[in-house]
């Protein structure tokens, strides 16, 4: 098979929408994560306020050490990729093929967990206010309906493009 002499001046880059905000506020919400929303109830519970203030600063530390080495690994190996890319500069093809599918199905899991988690909460909340009295449905279902449907809304803003998804991230980020 020969190349066609025009395909010798085809290139490929990712998009750069996204600016330095955008990508600290959309890390910075992957770190709150939604087990704040969801443990720290538990947590104050078991813990104490004292024990709480602790794990925060414990989990702030390794946060911090966590970042500074995606940093590093990024300023080491400037390419899209992430973990991905981490690891095929270090392990090879097949351990990274392992670790990207890795990423992208934790990634899926926090996802579901952040949509089930505001489907929960935007509920109580709504029901806390006497808005949900009338409201024929088991609030278990309802859950479930809202969970999949800000599911529905985020991959629709994510499939608009990277300068609308880094819109959202740091409009929830600064929100939490």
């Amino acid at each position: 098979m020969t190349d066609h002499p025009s395909d010798q001046n085809i290139g490929s880059e990712l998009s750069r929408e996204l600016s330095l905000f955008h990508l600290t506020m959309m890390g910075a919400g992957m770190m709150i994560g939604a087990g704040v929303f969801l443990g720290i109830g538990n947590a104050m519970r078991v813990a104490g306020p004292g024990g709480l203030l602790l794990t925060f600063a414990l989990n702030g530390l390794a946060a911090l050490f966590t970042a500074m080495s995606y940093a590093e690994l990024s300023s080491a190996i400037p390419h899209a990729g992430g973990a991905y890319n981490f690891a095929r500069v270090a392990y090879g093809k097949g351990p990274s093929f392992i670790a990207g599918w890795i990423e992208w199905f934790a990634s899926s899991v926090a996802g579901s967990l952040y949509a089930v988690t505001f489907g929960i909460y935007t509920l109580h909340y709504l029901g806390q206010l006497g808005l949900l009295d009338w409201f024929p449905l088991e609030l278990h279902y309802a859950e479930r309906f809202v969970a999949v449907l800000i599911a529905i809304v985020f991959v629709w803003i994510n499939y608009r493009g990277a300068s609308e998804t880094g819109k959202a991230g740091a409009f929830f980020t600064l929100g939490q």
